[in-house]
């Protein structure tokens, strides 16, 4: 959860959680702050709520799922929508977050969506 505080946003710190509602199961997890970014402000009720962009998603999913992003488990995953991820922005998206991991399984994702029969990246 973010708190504006004297201009800026500070993250409070709470543990792990998991909830369960007619929507679905829903997991939070914590990451470090210079990993929040990649987020759209969309319109909800009365207000607005933060919502991912594809490559955020992807990355955070990888980075929050432990072991390595191998070619076989990415498409053990089943990823739909390839398409949508713009391969440009999950290259800069990769390098915020310094992780080289991320970037193996990035790479892994380009060639595995290159190959892919319902879509490719976005040049």
């Amino acid at each position: 959860m973010l708190r504006k505080r004297g201009g800026r946003f500070r993250r409070k710190r709470r543990l792990p959680a998991r909830f369960d509602n007619a929507c679905g199961a829903f997991e939070y997890r914590h990451i470090k702050q210079p990993c929040c970014f990649g987020y759209d402000e969309v319109p909800y009720g009365a207000g607005a709520i933060l919502v991912a962009r594809p490559e955020k998603a992807l990355l955070d999913h990888w980075h929050l799922s432990a072991g390595e992003w191998t070619s076989d488990r990415l498409q053990e995953m089943r990823y739909q929508n390839m398409q949508a991820v713009d391969a440009s922005r999950l290259q800069e998206y990769v390098a915020r977050f310094q992780r080289p991991r991320l970037r193996r399984a990035a790479d892994r994702w380009a060639r595995l969506a290159a190959e892919c029969d319902d879509g490719a990246l976005i040049e």
